[in-house]
């Protein structure tokens, strides 16, 4: 059975179970974002299995545009994208206070975060790189 498969199926059943454990207790499974419980958890990772699935099933090996593309690179860079992403948002946060905004002034920031995320991360390897070829100089010529 391929891997997308059982994420979807695992993906669903998890959403089911969350999905209905936060029906019944929103408060006491999701009422934080940073301590969720079991229903939350379950939740989030069948919401986050389905996608994987979905966007597996839309996009590979039968579009090779900005998406794709940019999933592949998200992938390849997943740890320092996310280390970024962190520390962006907590500035932010600082700046802008916590729980200060609607549903679209928070979706908006999504985007925003999303999108100053790689920019800084291009920014990063784009530097690293220099210091990559000074270093290379520096060696050659001594």
């Amino acid at each position: 059975m391929p891997i997308t498969k059982v994420c979807a199926q695992l993906g669903a059943a998890l959403l089911v179970i969350g999905g209905v454990w936060l029906a019944i207790d929103f408060k006491g499974q999701f009422g934080n974002f940073f301590h969720l419980n079991v229903g939350g958890i379950s939740y989030l990772i069948g919401l986050n299995l389905c996608a994987l699935a979905a966007i597996q099933f839309i996009f590979a090996d039968k579009y090779n545009g900005p998406i794709t593309r940019a999933l592949l690179y998200a992938s390849k860079h997943v740890t320092a994208l996310y280390v970024i992403q962190w520390v962006l948002i907590c500035w932010f946060m600082g700046a802008l206070g916590y729980h200060t905004l609607s549903l679209w002034p928070t979706l908006c920031m999504m985007v925003l975060m999303t999108l100053l995320t790689f920019a800084v991360h291009k920014v990063y390897l784009k530097s690293k790189q220099s210091l990559t070829d000074i270093t290379q100089k520096a060696k050659r010529t001594a």
